[in-house]
C-alpha cells in the first residue's frame, strides 16, 4: 500500500491536490469530512468503514471490515439495550483506527491517480 510521502513539501502538495479535487468530487469531499478529529473514536471508525465498504479498497477485505465495523458499532451504541453482540476477538480502538483510516488513505490515493 502506497502511503503519503513523509516530507513536508510532499504532504503539502498532496493536501493541495486533495482540496482541489474535493471542490469537484463529492466523494473526496465526504472522505475529507471523515478526517476531522485528532483522536477519532469508535463512531469515526464506523463511519470510515461504512464509507469504504463496497469500494475497490474493500475488495477481498469484507470479512475484516465487517468485524471491525461490528466492533465499532458495539462501542458506538453502548447503553442501548438491544445492541448487536461484540464480535469474537475484537480489535482495540488503536487497531481499528489504523485499519479504517489506512483504507480511507488507500481510497484517497486511488482518487489522486490520473
Amino acid at each position: 500500500m502506497k502511503r503519503f510521502q513523509s516530507t513536508a513539501a510532499a504532504l503539502a502538495e498532496q493536501a493541495t491536490q486533495l482540496l482541489r479535487l474535493a471542490e469537484t468530487d463529492e466523494g473526496v469531499k465526504a472522505a475529507l469530512g471523515l478526517v476531522q478529529a485528532a483522536d477519532p473514536g469508535w463512531g469515526a471508525v464506523y463511519d470510515v468503514l461504512k464509507f469504504v465498504e463496497g469500494t475497490a479498497v474493500a475488495h477481498n477485505r469484507k470479512t475484516k471490515i465487517k468485524k471491525y465495523r461490528g466492533t465499532a458499532s458495539w462501542y458506538r451504541h453502548l447503553g442501548e439495550p438491544k445492541r448487536p453482540a461484540l464480535p469474537a476477538d475484537p480489535p482495540t480502538l488503536a487497531q481499528a483506527r489504523e485499519y479504517a483510516f489506512g483504507l480511507l488513505q488507500e481510497w484517497l490515493d486511488l482518487r489522486l491517480k490520473p
